[in-house]
This record gives C-alpha cells, sequence and structure tokens, in this order.
C-alpha cells in the first residue's frame, strides 16, 4: 500500500483517536483542540484509508482465564507456498484460543489466553505438532512462554498511543487509569459469571466493535435497552476495553519485532519496573508483558537503525541491573513480509474460555 504523510492536523487526530479510543467526536475535538467537524472528516477519511482498526479485548482474566501464553517458532522458509498456506489455514480455524498470529519467511508467533496450564499446554501442543506434521519447523526453534496472569505485569496491550507519540513528536494529556509503569504490581484473576443472554451480547461487543448498540441489537436479537445497559455494566466490571490499531506499515514503519528476555532468579519485576520507567517514553513498545523469570515485548520502529538504537539501549539497561545472563531472543520482521495471519480476533477465544462450564 501507498505511504501517505499525514498532515499536523491529520497526526493529531490519529494520535488521539488511538490514544482516546472511546471518546465521541466532541470530546475527542475538545481534547485534540481541533473543531469537530475537522475531526469528524479526518477520522472517516482515515478509516476509509485503512488507517486504523477498532478492537474490542475482552478481559479474560477477569472472567476466569488464568494465563496468557505466547509461543515462538523458526521456521523453514524453503517449505512450499502451499504448505505454508495450508499450516496458517490451520492455525486460524483449529485453535480458537489464538488470537494474534503473525509470520515472516523465518519466524512464526502467536499469542492466546487460556482457562488453565492444561488448556494452554494442549493448545500449543496442537500447534506444535501442526508446524512439525508440515515440515515448517526447524529442529529445536521454538519456545513457548507462559505468563500467569496473576504472577505478570502487563505494561502495555497493543496500546499504540506512546509510539505515535513518539513519531508525531506530540503529547496528548494523560489517560485516567493509565497503567502505573513503577509499581511491580501483578496483575489479577477474577471469576465474573454471566448468564447466557450476558454472554451473547458481550461476544456481540467483542465481534462488532465499531457498531452502535441499536445495530448491535438487531445483528444479535437482544433489544437495544438491554445492549446498552450490559456494556455499561461489563465496563465497570472491567470485562473489556477498546483499542484502536494503526496501520504502521502505512505510517512508514519498516520494522517489527518479538523481543524474549529471560531473567536472572535474583531479578523480579518490582526491582526492574523503577529502570523501565525512566526510559519507557523513548522506547518504541506496543506490546510488553513480564513475569519474575520471562518476558514479552513487541516493538516497532521506522528503521533497522531505529530498532538497534532501542535493542541496545534495552539491553545494555537489563545488563547494568544484573537482570540478565544472556541477551534478548529477536524475532526481527520487515514490515514488507510480515503477515498477521491473525490480527485481534477475539471473539472464538472468549467462547471457548468463558463457555466452556
Amino acid at each position: 500500500m501507498a505511504k501517505v504523510n499525514l498532515s499536523e492536523n491529520e497526526s493529531r487526530t490519529l494520535l488521539g483517536i488511538v490514544k482516546y479510543p472511546t471518546l465521541n467526536d466532541r470530546q475527542l475535538s475538545e481534547m485534540i483542540d481541533i473543531k469537530m467537524s475537522t475531526v469528524t472528516a479526518i477520522k472517516n477519511r482515515l478509516k476509509d484509508l485503512g488507517y486504523f482498526m477498532t478492537v474490542r479485548v475482552p478481559k479474560l482474566q477477569n472472567m476466569g482465564a488464568e494465563i496468557l501464553s505466547v509461543a515462538y517458532a523458526h521456521t523453514n522458509p524453503a517449505l512450499p507456498e502451499d504448505k505454508q498456506v495450508e499450516v496458517g489455514r490451520g492455525l486460524f480455524e483449529d485453535f480458537d484460543e489464538l488470537f494474534y498470529i503473525g509470520a515472516g519467511p523465518r519466524y512464526r508467533f502467536s499469542m492466546s489466553m487460556h482457562r488453565n496450564y492444561s488448556s494452554a499446554s494442549q493448545v500449543l501442543d496442537g500447534v506444535l505438532e501442526l508446524y512439525s506434521r508440515n515440515g515448517l519447523l526447524v529442529q529445536g526453534g521454538h519456545r513457548t512462554v507462559h505468563l500467569p496472569f496473576d504472577q505478570t505485569k502487563i505494561y502495555n496491550f497493543f496500546d499504540y498511543s506512546n509510539l505515535l507519540e513518539q513519531t508525531f513528536d506530540l503529547r496528548l494529556p494523560p489517560r485516567e487509569g493509565d497503567a502505573i509503569l513503577e509499581d511491580g504490581e501483578y496483575g489479577t484473576i477474577q471469576s465474573h459469571k454471566l448468564s447466557r443472554i450476558e454472554r451473547k451480547v458481550l461476544r456481540g461487543l467483542i465481534q462488532n466493535p465499531d457498531l452502535l448498540d441499536s445495530s448491535i441489537s438487531k445483528r444479535i436479537d437482544v433489544t437495544r435497552q438491554s445492549v446498552t445497559k450490559m456494556r455499561k455494566r461489563f465496563s465497570d466490571l472491567d470485562l473489556f476495553f477498546t483499542l484502536r490499531a494503526p496501520n504502521l506499515d502505512l505510517l512508514g514503519f519498516e520494522m517489527m519485532a518479538l523481543v524474549h528476555t529471560t531473567y536472572t532468579p535474583t531479578s523480579t519485576v518490582k526491582a526492574r519496573s523503577s529502570a523501565l520507567a525512566e526510559m519507557y517514553d523513548q522506547l518504541p513498545i506496543v506490546f510488553k508483558a513480564d513475569s519474575d523469570r520471562e518476558g514479552i515485548e513487541m516493538v516497532a520502529t521506522r528503521s533497522y537503525r531505529d530498532f538497534e538504537t532501542y535493542l541496545n539501549r534495552r539491553t545494555s539497561s537489563l545488563w547494568e541491573q544484573e537482570a540478565i545472563e544472556v541477551d534478548p531472543k529477536v524475532l526481527l520482521f520487515t514490515y514488507d513480509d510480515f503477515l498477521a495471519i491473525k490480527n485481534h480476533v477475539y471473539s472464538p477465544g472468549f467462547t471457548r474460555v468463558v463457555e466452556q462450564d
């Protein structure tokens, strides 16, 4: 796709759309100091051009899910294209819990949420078997990272606002409820039980993030009043959140990477958090989750040189803290060769986790 340079108003509006995904056009206009008619026109144009997508993410850890898992593999680039397509189709169709799958010529990775460790192992062993059966896997080139929600700090779950603020050299007001980077506190697991009709409505909200309550109600055959009432209740219970993911390829980004760090036994999330907080605003992170022992980051940069700058700074800091004994494992992709086989698809996993009782 052709890359287009955005005007100042377009950059500011796109940043506002990403940073404040739940604001209406009037509220967004006030927040970013651009008149509402301009905001509406720019927002509609950027959406039509594919500059961003809206996603509703179920917080499955508040509905009984215990584990966030990330699996990656070094894959055989010589495998025929039809075999690679077969593997991709199998991943998409057969493993509901996987909400994100990324693939390049040499590496693949997936992200998933699971009810418990047993469920996670069963799913990810199945992924590994699919790779092996089709000759895609390079021997010894796979790893699985299990991150229990109550032993993990999720610093960033695909919030691109900090990255765009760096890219556009803009700063917008902070949001209420932003994660506190330096507190070193783990997440929690809750078990809110939903009725059949509540599950139906929440699934409808997840599947249709761009639609108004009235349109969703028609699709799922539930009254608009019920959809609105339940949406507000789900929000109060913290059962979902909304994010807007920009198209970084269109914005001129060239590199993205998955970074897996293994920490020393004496290092903890709390011990590392202050040092991370000091540099976080300068890091190109779009996803980050850390337990005491392991961590996963996704980063995106506009050039390989920018990626090297990030990696050298991040790794140097970890060595200085004596938090690592080996350099992180890096899976590096170019956007020209990267394919999101499954891109923020949460509804099947929601059904598997919430409706399997």
